[in-house]
């Protein structure tokens, strides 16, 4: 039914009825006496509150109500609570804009195996008493743009076999998500504010399917590489079957080992950066650290091109077929495997950590990217990487004194930065590429700038930080060329030093809220 309401005395009035679906419904019940014995689905939607809710559970008897679908009040804040629903199976809850809060009391419903939340704009987080939820078996999660974090409790869902978190601003798994032994398939679409995965995946025995469409991942884990039963989308659309490199032999066509050894020594070193570390993405930043490499990359990218060693697709992003590749990344594989240290590209972030770590890192390696550490690195770690040029890493802060360490890194990637860099004496005369996410401060930008020489910094990208009111003073980067601001919600003015960017060519901002 569509809009009215239901008043005065309906004592055994529709006493089979079990399924009440009622469009714009009232806010207030009228009828009394009103009991659906038999009720197992309510939908409902309209104007909602919680203040009428004991109304709605009045009506039904919720021992035997097993699906509950809630749709469209404009005003509700919280949801009601839902202690009563004990025999509840699926719960949808859908475009309520002002929602801040799920009631606690959803931890209560023990049967629970399916629940729906969507286009809810302003809840930021699911209660920890999701992860009472022991039926459950699918957790969907669709257009809730404030929720950045899935809480730790997931881990006792042990009977999820579907989870879907599509177009929600999700910063990071939580490394709790190797618990979801059941897990079959994982939707991240869109997710925009997601650009790592935690290398957690090979826990996840049955997962089969892994969508990534829409996210900013620059880099999958070893975990997934090494699973040959898992499927991969990704930005490029295409289903793609990791396989294990390490183990296995790649079966390279004659042709394509042809191709690569008549190669000049610059095409092979940008191949083999572009199937470690650019695979699916833009290379316009990456041009300025070959260029910085002297290796004139617009003429190897042709070469490349016209080898059918990669594609170019909208002008500046670079496919390889997967058999391309697994051959760039054999090399790595094959590259000094009795020890790891000396392998030129350490590709697997895992791994990565573990060399720097263990201050096993060579001369020979010139690029690596290291998983998620809380660790202060201290000069010792990277005495030995005198040629890197391409460094990412995610958290975790460099300390002490760092003169003369990385003299030739070109390309730093640093995500989960921390406000203030605790290292002193560092100083990177050839960066060209900074990538700085995370708490970003203007009172402890002056450290930043300290550790590049600013008149040789072509490329400066600033992202999410929640706290950063005003950009910091651009007036010393005079070689910028491109200049990219995202996702700073606080965000209200940008220094008008930006004016002094003669050399600027490209400037973006997105996800400025304020």
């Amino acid at each position: 039914m569509d809009g009215g309401n239901f008043a005065g005395n309906f004592e055994d009035i529709l006493p089979e009825l079990s399924w009440l679906c009622w469009r714009n419904c009232p806010p207030k019940l009228q009828a009394n006496n009103f009991v659906l014995n038999h009720l197992v689905v309510l939908k409902l939607s309209g104007n909602i509150i919680i203040e009428e809710w004991s109304g709605w559970v009045e009506m039904m008897v919720p021992s035997k109500v097993k699906v509950l679908h809630l749709v469209g009040s404009k005003s509700l804040i919280k949801t009601p609570p839902f202690h009563e629903l004990i025999s509840l199976e699926r719960l949808v809850l859908k475009d309520f804009p002002k929602l801040a809060e799920i009631d606690p009391s959803v931890g209560k419903l023990e049967r629970l195996i399916y629940l729906k939340i969507k286009w809810c704009l302003h809840l930021r987080e699911l209660p920890k008493e999701i992860g009472c939820l022991a039926a459950l078996r699918e957790l969907i999660l669709v257009h809730c743009f404030s929720v950045h974090y899935l809480p730790e409790s997931i881990r006792y869902l042990n009977h999820l076999s579907r989870l879907v978190m599509e177009d929600t601003r999700l910063v990071e798994l939580p490394v709790a998500i190797k618990k979801l032994v059941a897990l079959e398939y994982m939707s991240l679409v869109n997710c925009t504010s997601l650009n790592r995965l935690p290398d957690a995946f090979e826990k996840l025995g049955w997962l089969t399917e892994l969508d990534l469409s829409g996210t900013t991942i620059e880099e999958l884990p070893s975990s997934i590489w090494n699973r040959e039963d898992l499927t991969v989308r990704t930005n490029s659309s295409n289903i793609r079957t990791p396989r294990r490199l390490e183990d296995k032999e790649v079966c390279i066509p004659q042709e394509i080992m042809l191709s690569y050894d008549a190669l000049e020594y610059e095409a092979k070193q940008i191949f083999l950066d572009i199937a470690c570390f650019f695979v699916d993405k833009k290379i316009t930043n990456a041009m300025y650290m070959w260029k910085a490499c002297e290796f004139f990359p617009e003429i190897e990218i042709d070469v490349l091109i016209n080898k059918s060693l990669i594609i170019m697709v909208d002008r500046d992003r670079i496919r390889m077929d997967d058999e391309f590749r697994d051959f760039g990344r054999k090399f790595f594989c094959r590259e000094s495997t009795d020890k790891s240290g000396d392998r030129r590209r350490l590709c697997f972030s895992e791994m990565a950590l573990d060399i720097v770590e263990a201050k096993k890192g060579t001369e020979n390696v010139v690029a690596l990217t290291i998983c998620t550490s809380r660790r202060n690195f201290t000069r010792e770690d990277f005495a030995n990487l005198k040629n890197v040029r391409f460094l990412e890493s995610n958290g975790g802060n460099f300390a002490g004194n760092f003169e003369n360490i990385l003299p030739q890194l070109k390309w730093l990637c640093w995500r989960n930065c921390p406000p203030k860099l605790q290292a002193n004496n560092f100083v990177l005369n050839h960066l060209v590429v900074l990538k700085l996410s995370g708490h970003i401060t203007t009172e402890g930008w002056s450290g930043w700038v300290k550790i590049m020489v600013a008149s040789k910094l072509k490329v400066l990208n600033l992202a999410r930080s929640n706290s950063l009111i005003k950009t910091p003073c651009f007036t010393e980067f005079m070689s910028l060329e491109r200049l990219i601001l995202k996702d700073f919600p606080s965000l209200a003015e940008i220094d008008r030093s930006i004016g002094k960017l003669e050399r600027l060519i490209y400037l973006k901002s997105n996800g400025a809220v304020s």
